[in-house]
């Protein structure tokens, strides 16, 4: 394997035609903001990156590829330089060893460098506390703080999305119209869900990310910090519908992307001003395993989804599973608040 330095993500990322963010796979530890990309010539999963930003205006990165590589990249808008020009390139973390290598530019703001000892570089940026690139009368000195951490989880983020490949052929789903309901208020909605759960570290999905689901009107948000993922939509209700009509599409919606064995089921909720049911779903895939829990309740003529999306490392516990569908019942509860009108 080897490790690049440079500013690859301009190579990388700044095309795109090259690459595009999983929805839902964005995460944050501390300065380190990562996620999921994908080559979007073929939709198929490309790598996990994270970035921290510095105040100088530069950018160092990670990125676990398909291939099992590992990247580095140190974006810098301060080079001038040559594309293709060589030049020698030391690096040193905290007072381990140097890295020397021929960094070559890849353009005019930003440069690789292969480093072959692997094994020991990967320590090093993990357990070290800063790395200083020095390349002629160029020297810089990066922050590596929890770097650890930020690792690991782009290497769960690697692991989890890895079978990921975009279906944008799929048909659409078959409740898309237009219901009328305001997209501030589902905004309200979601943030009502965020401050029922109690958790500090979301990130609201944009609308491009959104309507990729092809899940119909909705706001979706992200808490990296415990591996959640939540989100409320709406969609039109057919006249004098029953709100058990729509399980067997709905279930087959939230287990169409697991590769793994799956547990799933729905039930009535009750008591309940307006007809509720919940459904829920297991994934389990090699050394992860997630929980997804939709709740929805009728009201007049449109049906009000919540869901929320726990990722875990092992089973649930049942305390956590009572714990997660009362956290459910809660939300969707406070959604319903929402939408009905007041007397």
């Amino acid at each position: 394997m080897r490790i690049f330095i440079g500013g690859l993500l301009a190579l990388l990322l700044s095309c795109s035609a090259m690459a595009d963010e999983i929805p839902g796979s964005a995460f944050k530890y501390g300065q380190w903001v990562g996620g999921a990309y994908t080559d979007t010539t073929i939709g198929q999963f490309r790598h996990c990156s994270v970035f921290a930003s510095y105040e100088n205006g530069d950018r160092l990165y990670f990125f676990i590829n398909r291939d099992g590589t590992i990247t580095v990249a140190l974006a810098n808008p301060g080079f001038r330089l040559v594309k293709g020009e060589k030049f020698p390139v030391l690096l040193k973390v905290d007072r381990r060893p140097p890295f020397r290598g021929q960094a070559q530019a890849l353009g005019s703001d930003f440069a690789v460098l292969v480093i072959e000892d692997f094994d020991r570089a990967l320590t090093a940026f993990r357990k070290g506390f800063k790395v200083m690139i020095e390349a002629g009368n160029r020297r810089g000195v990066y922050d590596l703080t929890g770097t650890y951490q930020a690792l690991d989880l782009a290497r769960r983020c690697a692991r989890e999305f890895f079978a990921y490949q975009q279906t944008p052929s799929a048909p659409a789903a078959p409740q898309t119209a237009s219901t009328g309901v305001d997209k501030s208020m589902l905004y309200q909605i979601a943030t009502g869900m965020i401050a029922e759960i109690g958790v500090r570290d979301f990130q609201f999905w944009t609308d491009e990310e959104v309507e990729k689901l092809n899940i119909g009107e909705g706001v979706f948000w992200n808490a990296p910090s415990v591996n959640l993922i939540g989100g409320v939509y709406v969609r039109p209700a057919r006249e004098n519908m029953e709100l058990r009509e729509t399980d067997a599409a709905d279930l087959q919606e939230m287990t169409g992307a697991c590769k793994g064995d799956i547990l799933s089921g729905a039930r009535e909720v009750k008591p309940s001003d307006h007809p509720t049911r919940e459904l829920r779903m297991i994934c389990s895939a090699e050394d992860l395993v997630q929980e997804t829990i939709v709740s929805k309740v009728l009201i007049e003529d449109i049906v009000v989804y919540t869901l929320l999306l726990f990722s875990d490392l092992q089973a649930p516990t049942e305390q956590e599973e009572q714990n997660r569908r009362q956290m459910s019942e809660d939300v969707i509860s406070r959604a319903a608040s929402f939408i009905v009108p007041s007397e």
